[in-house]
């Protein structure tokens, strides 16, 4: 039955003619366009038969959606359509009086799925002479709720390793009852929500220029909504993308570490030996350093370094702000080079310990700690050749006196 239906409607002219995103301005093929309009027609027709869960919840969301086709069937124009989809809301109201709860008649799947049917062929029918943009937007919004519905029951069937179409009891209309809703309040919620996309749609339809705008709030009200809802499926893929973004930011710090190796091989002075420390560390985390040893006082005689001068034989580097007290916790790495076993330390200071510390810490106590202990080794020998003797300095100020 499926089949003869969709054949009947799309070879009788009512169909995806045209999707500009695909092939804009043209007609598209038959093998693309049948297909889609399967896709739609049977999105929309099996949406409203799975919110069809409580009484008078299907046959009010039609009504609405019922109106939106109604009015943009006005605004295309299509008479045609137009008067279809007026006499489908009569009727539905009409019903409706008696389905609302506590309902004495109901829709069953095979009033449902021809509500549903019949309104993803006027939907079609209906846009056919509509831009382009409004074509698109006015039938996806229209459906919203229905839509919506069938998108979380696939996301959350598939996350939590279920059979896609397997039925369960975790549908929208489902969760407000769990929430402690009566089915009046559930329904009315959902007319509701219903109205809003129904309004929305209608905003799209007066002002194309508008849909940035109604997408952002669609998009905020869903995340909302599904917030509130308290699904345990999306809460957990919340939780996957936030590990894949810490270990995305993981190897970030390990890739800004083997730069900085990079760097400090090729370094032997030190001002860009503490440029290149300050911007590593700062990137991957910490707050600041000391470097504590004997070779700060070969520097202190380097005049040319701004970092001359400690009287505690230490250099102090803060980035976020001067770190005078205890910091909340720090790590001492011993520095030692060919040569220079004890050649100092480097100590790492974190001021608050709130956020974890994304890298990993072999690579800075192993590989890192013996680039940087070499390049000091480098910049103290640079540091010392380039020393003026005292002794060569007061003679040349006493013969600058004597003349």
């Amino acid at each position: 039955m499926p089949v003869i239906g969709l054949s009947v409607l799309y070879f009788g002219g009512v169909g995806v003619s045209q999707f500009d995103l695909l092939a804009e301005g043209r007609a598209l093929h038959t093998a693309v366009a049948l297909p889609l309009t399967v896709f739609w027609v049977l999105l929309i027709t099996n949406a409203f038969n799975l919110i069809d869960g409580l009484d008078g919840l299907a046959a009010g969301s039609a009504f609405f959606s019922t109106l939106v086709v109604f009015a943009s069937s006005l605004f295309a124009p299509n008479p045609t359509v137009a008067l279809l989809a007026i006499v489908l809301a009569g009727a539905i109201l009409g019903f409706l009086k008696f389905n609302f709860h506590p309902a004495t008649i109901f829709l069953g799947d095979s009033g449902s799925m021809f509500i549903g049917y019949v309104l993803a062929a006027l939907a079609l029918a209906g846009s056919q002479k509509a831009p382009t943009m409004i074509a698109v937007a006015i039938p996806v919004l229209s459906f919203g709720l229905p839509i919506l519905d069938v998108l979380l029951a696939v996301s959350r069937r598939f996350v939590g390793g279920k059979p896609l179409f397997s039925a369960d009891r975790d549908h929208i209309h489902h969760k407000l009852l769990k929430r402690g809703l009566s089915q009046r309040g559930a329904v009315l919620v959902l007319y509701g929500v219903t109205a809003v996309f129904a309004l929305l749609s209608l905003v799209i339809m007066h002002d194309a220029a508008h849909i940035a705008l109604v997408l952002t709030i669609i998009g905020l009200g869903i995340a909302m909504g599904v917030q509130y809802l308290g699904y345990p499926e999306l809460s957990e893929l919340q939780e996957l993308l936030g590990r894949a973004a810490v270990k995305r930011r993981y190897v970030a710090n390990n890739v800004a570490l083997r730069h900085a190796i990079d760097g400090l091989n090729d370094c032997d002075d030190i001002v860009k030996l503490l440029g290149i420390l300050r911007s590593t560390l700062q990137s991957v985390g910490f707050d600041g350093c000391r470097l504590g040893g004997d070779f700060p006082q070969n520097y202190a005689l380097y005049s040319a370094s701004p970092y001359a001068g400690r009287p505690d034989d230490e250099i102090r580097l803060d980035w976020s702000e001067p770190i005078n007290g205890t910091s909340a916790w720090t790590l001492r790495l011993q520095l030692a080079a060919t040569g220079r076993p004890d050649l100092g330390y480097l100590q790492l200071l974190r001021t608050g310990a709130g956020s974890p510390l994304l890298l990993d810490i072999n690579l800075l106590s192993g590989d890192f700690l013996v680039a940087l202990s070499e390049a000091l080794v480098r910049a103290n020998e640079t540091a010392v050749t380039r020393m003026v003797p005292a002794k060569a300095v007061r003679v040349k100020i006493a013969s600058n006196a004597s003349d």
